[in-house]
């Protein structure tokens, strides 16, 4: 078991503290733990872009409780998940993640290099996305180059059909003149059968005669 003298100026992390805790809450969370003497909120955003606040958490003193101690010995023990619980409002057992605060790595600043480095790996993806929207608008412009071409295609086939239409129309319209026209001449026709037939009858009257 760790000494309390060990864990004197040490500071906790808390990973995820919701935006409706405020730090006096935290603050009596802690409370059969330690006297806090500062809580340092740093705003951060979720991967489905919902606030939230990581908390660093400085004790001015400890009290050696045995919440005190199982949260020593967890933190020593390299436990992967330290869980602190805690009630909410509604009465509900909830938890939040501790661990022990190193200064080194949670305040270490970005060099001019990291910066840079970052920008470009950012002016790559920038690039790469760029790529793929040129390729997305020449397949968008080669659809509408097919659909133009297919309209165009489907506008004359439809012209066709409009002039064999018409075409139609004007044959069905020669058909009942050729009609009308042969209809006038089997008329005439019969007209001359009947003359003929009279005038056979008129030869064949005289010819008895005789």
């Amino acid at each position: 078991m760790a000494n309390s003298s060990t864990f004197k100026n040490m500071k906790l992390y808390i990973a995820r503290v919701e935006l409706h805790h405020p730090k006096n809450f935290v603050a009596a969370t802690f409370q059969t733990i330690g006297r806090i003497s500062d809580i340092e909120y740093i705003p951060k955003k979720d991967f489905n872009g919902n606030d939230y606040y990581s908390a660093i958490i400085k004790f001015r003193t400890w009290i050696m409780t045995e919440d005190t101690i199982k949260l020593f010995n967890d933190l020593s023990s390299n436990t992967e998940q330290v869980k602190l619980y805690y009630t909410d409002k509604r009465g509900q057992i909830k938890y939040w993640i501790v661990k022990e605060y190193i200064e080194e790595l949670q305040e270490k600043r970005e060099t001019q290099k990291d910066i840079d480095d970052s920008y470009a790996c950012q002016m790559t993806y920038y690039r790469m996305r760029n790529i793929t929207l040129e390729r997305q608008l020449v397949e968008m412009n080669s659809t509408e180059i097919t659909q133009r071409l297919q309209i165009d295609y489907l506008n004359y086939r439809l012209n066709e059909a409009e002039i064999a239409k018409e075409i139609v129309k004007l044959r069905e319209i020669d058909l009942g003149y050729m009609q009308e026209e042969n209809r006038k001449l089997k008329e005439e026709l019969e007209l001359l059968r009947r003359d003929v037939r009279d005038r056979d009858r008129i030869i064949e009257y005289h010819e008895s005669g005789m």
